[in-house]
């Protein structure tokens, strides 16, 4: 019987799956493996008082491979809602775990979280395509070309901020900061129009440049693709035109000083009414922060989009269905910051200690809280797209193979949540038990991935994988008990510092033979 829920999973599947040719952790297997690991994780979990990071951190590998696998796919709703997903799930995964070391001093908890995101991520993979070089790569393309988009914006929101860009400007290029007074401050005589004239030239070539760089036309629905473009090359016609307007003003303003060095000659000569449109124009300030706001947004969205298209041709192509999303998600995230970045701010002020605090004031009275915002987040989420660089570059580097990709993510998240609770004291009876599930997972995993090879994804195989299943699972059992039965008759002893260590390790390699022989 079908369900909400099993639909979904079959639309899942159907969308963001693993390719046909690739071999899959077949159903039985990866819910025997996923259900051994998670009763490890839980395990530890209420051992060392760390349920919460084990569920966070379970949530997040899934939401983090299922964001990758969407942004990946090669349909357009998929990938807006992985590039979208995928803006949340970065940095909360990279994050998470830093602020549970750093910020409340749980080193633990932190480790757990990691294993259970590792495990996440790994049941994840059973099913979907989220990991090695080419899902890695295309994926945090789309992470990388929407936190363009709004590097683009903060350094938009920061020049556009008359009083910032003169400052700046001025103490760091006097002369840079004196054409940028001119521009933005009218002057009280005719040269107001030279300087008009030269800042809507500005502006219309931004305008003009990025009307050029956008895939405007390509956005469009087909039926209006035509009419688009029409209005499109109209409105570049008219570019063009004011552009040559202010040019033939500049040179004529030009000629009219050198020759009678006042250009009120030309300026104020003329008729009242037309002196006075004129005045009401090239010196009105309210019109220059318009122009050059308009300036900056047209430099930032051409940037954006030339820089997506130079450095992501080979991972994203130039097709619109990559580049829109990311241009839309990078600017849905400057307008989503400037809104929360005031509240948020102004409680996480009152959290830091004064040298902190005194530090974040003073770039909040600088650059103001939206600024100051999307810098701290654009930043952020730069630094953990380059933490997650380490998913591609595993299976680059033959790391991990993208064959076994899941079975060792799981198998390596429930090893290494074992070692948690070795390092929190949990003795060596749970460190026995651990390593055995971790165990009996990667031989399942790979039971279950070499008859996924040899009869096909959609071979009848839950009976073997059931039969071979229930043997690890008993075999394991008995290797945990004979190991701790082993260590606590070695414990006993009054030989325990010489042979409780070796006993331990000939124990270990007694169930790797085991184990080995188990799978034939």
């Amino acid at each position: 019987m079908s369900t909400p829920f099993t639909t979904l999973v079959r639309t899942i599947d159907a969308t963001v799956g693993l390719p046909e040719e690739a071999p899959r952790v077949p159903p039985a297997t990866a819910v025997l493996a996923g259900t051994i690991a998670l009763v490890t994780l839980v395990g530890v979990g209420v051992a060392v008082d760390a349920v919460f990071d084990v569920a966070v951190g379970f949530g997040l590998g899934l939401v983090l491979a299922l964001s990758i696998a969407l942004a990946a796919s090669d349909r357009p709703v998929a990938i807006a809602a992985g590039t979208g997903l995928l803006l949340v799930a970065a940095p909360l995964s990279v994050y998470a775990p830093v602020y549970r070391f750093f910020g409340l001093g749980h080193p633990v908890s932190s480790l757990v979280l990691v294993c259970a995101g590792l495990v996440g991520y790994g049941v994840a993979r059973f099913r979907l395509d989220a990991f090695g070089t080419r899902a890695g790569y295309v994926a945090l393309g789309q992470l990388f070309g929407a936190v363009a988009v709004a590097s683009f914006g903060a350094v938009g929101l920061v020049v556009v901020r008359v009083e910032t860009l003169s400052a700046v400007a001025g103490e760091t290029v006097p002369s840079v900061g004196d054409a940028v007074d001119a521009l933005l401050t009218p002057s009280p005589s005719a040269v107001a129009l030279v300087e008009f004239c030269v800042l809507l030239a500005l502006a219309a070539v931004a305008v003009w440049l990025a009307l050029a760089t956008l895939p405007i036309v390509q956005l469009a629905p087909r039926r209006h693709e035509a009419t688009v473009r029409r209005v499109v090359d109209a409105v570049t016609d008219v570019l063009g035109v004011v552009i040559a307007l202010c040019a033939v003003s500049f040179v004529l303003s030009l000629a009219a000083t050198a020759g009678a060095n006042r250009l009120e000659t030309v300026y104020y000569d003329l008729s009242p009414t037309l002196h006075a449109v004129l005045s009401t124009v090239a010196e009105s300030a309210v019109l220059r922060l318009l122009l050059v706001q308009l300036l900056v947004v047209s430099v930032v969205l051409a940037g954006a989009v030339a820089l997506l298209k130079v450095v992501g041709t080979r991972r994203l192509g130039d097709a619109p269905s990559r580049v829109a999303p990311a241009v839309l998600w990078g600017l849905l995230l400057v307008v989503g910051i400037a809104v929360a970045a005031p509240s948020v701010l102004e409680s996480a002020v009152g959290t830091l200690d004064p040298a902190q605090e005194r530090v974040v004031a003073g770039a909040l009275e600088e650059f103001g809280p939206r600024v100051v915002g999307l810098l701290i987040a654009v930043v952020g989420l730069w630094i953990a797209g380059v933490v997650l660089l380490a998913i591609p570059a595993a299976g680059w580097l033959g790391f991990v193979p993208e064959r076994t990709a899941g079975v060792r993510l799981v198998t390596s998240g429930t090893a290494l949540a074992t070692v948690a609770g070795a390092i929190a004291g949990l003795g060596t009876t749970f460190l026995v038990g651990g390593i055995v599930a971790a165990m009996v997972i990667w031989d399942v995993g790979e039971f279950g991935l070499g008859l996924s090879e040899e009869l096909g994804r959609d071979a009848p195989t839950r009976h073997g994988e059931l039969v071979h299943g229930a043997a690890s699972v008993v075999v394991g059992g008995l290797l945990f008990a004979g190991t701790v039965a082993t260590a606590g008759f070695l414990a006993g002893t009054a030989l325990e510092g010489a042979l409780v260590l070796p006993g331990l390790v000939f124990a270990t390699v007694a169930a790797v033979a085991l184990t080995l022989v188990i799978r034939g």
